[in-house]
């Protein structure tokens, strides 16, 4: 099971990452890619594909997040579970959401054991679906979000991140980094993994 993350394409890639997960149960010659794209009706779309870390219009994909044998088997079944009841699979907007963010971060919230921090570009991560506040995808936090215009997120892996307009700013003490807006993470690494993260 992993999480990946890549420049947005067009315009939209000079300020954000387009986000998805791939799930592959053991023995399954192929992954199930799950992501939301702005070309298609509906938006939420599934597709069995042989590699999950294609160039995304190419931008090189980043991993954020990789979970096997027993972890990933037991996250699978709520993964798919979540997909299925993801509650705006026929809407999509750039800014300030939701979109394919939007979308992995619900999920994500969702699947127990699943602890992703999604990158300060990922723009659409912090429209909240279900209200004004809500954990962090990392697991280790809360995020408070008007609409996905104006929040906040405090937690022990994101740091602290304030958000504008739909984009954020924040800092990271725990591993230090400046997480900035359409950049990125400048500092200390997060690097991949269960819980990792990216630029």
């Amino acid at each position: 099971m992993q999480v990946y993350a890549a420049r947005a394409w067009g315009w939209r890639g000079a300020f954000g990452v387009h986000t998805w997960i791939a799930t592959r149960e053991a023995g399954a010659a192929a992954f199930r890619l799950h992501q939301v794209v702005s070309w298609r009706r509906p938006a939420l779309v599934s597709q069995t594909i042989a590699s999950p870390d294609r160039a995304w219009y190419g931008s090189a994909p980043r991993l954020l997040a990789d979970y096997r044998g027993a972890p990933a088997a037991a996250m699978i079944e709520g993964i798919e579970a979540a997909v299925s009841a993801y509650p705006l699979p026929s809407r999509y907007r750039p800014w300030p959401g939701p979109n394919s963010n939007t979308f992995t971060a619900w999920v994500i919230r969702r699947v127990v054991g699943l602890d992703v921090v999604l990158p300060v570009t990922a723009v659409g991560k912090d429209y909240l679906v279900d209200g004004v506040l809500a954990s962090t995808p990392g697991g280790s936090g809360v995020t408070a979000s008007l609409a996905g215009v104006l929040g906040v997120t405090l937690g022990w892996e994101e740091g602290l991140e304030v958000m504008l307009l739909g984009h954020s700013l924040g800092v990271d003490l725990r591993r230090p980094a400046l997480k900035l807006p359409g950049f990125g993470r400048l500092g200390m690494a997060a690097g991949p993994g269960a819980g990792g993260e990216g630029q």
